[in-house]
């Protein structure tokens, strides 16, 4: 999910029993044109495909449960991440502060977090562990995403150690069951050709 499409969520698009989360807007803090200065903006978020709903994964469905019962009002309308203080709805700089410390304080305890990692990366991250389950298309992670087209989807995988080890196994086991290597399996290629 985007910063700015978590920024944007109420306590309405929140779903418990069914660990789905709709989300619908998004809420941005910037300078439009003709405006002295910045401002909240709230509207859909950033193309038709970001309009979704995602079922969250059962590590974060008690988290965001418990946040939710503890700090956002009974309003369905409420925003769900405000200020600890200021209760007023966060924005993508007091978030991204708040991200940087958790890493931080994180990292000091020892978990494995590569320095300058943003909450962007966690986009990347979910995306590429997506992609490991079984059965999973790039449609099913495009439409997770709230990508408009595949190459969007794509564009969030990347290649992990795991995978290219699994990869060099599956293709040795592939080799070995058809038999490949001996010499009557061996196809030449004619260099001189075009």
């Amino acid at each position: 999910v985007r910063i700015s499409e978590l920024l944007g969520l109420v306590r309405s698009d929140w779903n418990p029993e069914s660990s789905e989360l709709r989300i619908e807007r998004q809420r941005l803090l910037y300078k439009a044109k003709g405006e002295a200065k910045a401002t909240m903006h709230i509207g859909p978020p950033k193309s038709s495909a970001g309009v979704r709903t995602i079922v969250l994964p059962e590590q974060v469905v008690d988290e965001l449960t418990q946040h939710i019962d503890d700090n956002v009002a009974r309003d369905p309308g409420a925003v769900l991440f405000v200020g600890k203080r200021s209760r007023r709805p966060l924005h993508h700089g007091s978030w991204t502060e708040a991200f940087n410390r958790i890493t931080a304080q994180a990292r000091d305890a020892g978990v494995d977090i590569p320095e300058g990692f943003v909450f962007h990366d966690l986009r990347h991250t979910g995306n590429t562990l997506s992609a490991k389950t079984p059965g999973v298309t790039v449609a099913d992670l495009q439409a997770r995403l709230g990508d408009s087209t595949p190459e969007m989807a794509l564009h969030y995988l990347h290649a992990t150690e795991e995978a290219r080890t699994a990869l060099a196994e599956g293709l040795g086991a592939a080799i070995a069951a058809s038999g490949a290597g001996r010499r009557s399996n061996v196809v030449r290629i004619d260099r001189g050709r075009a």
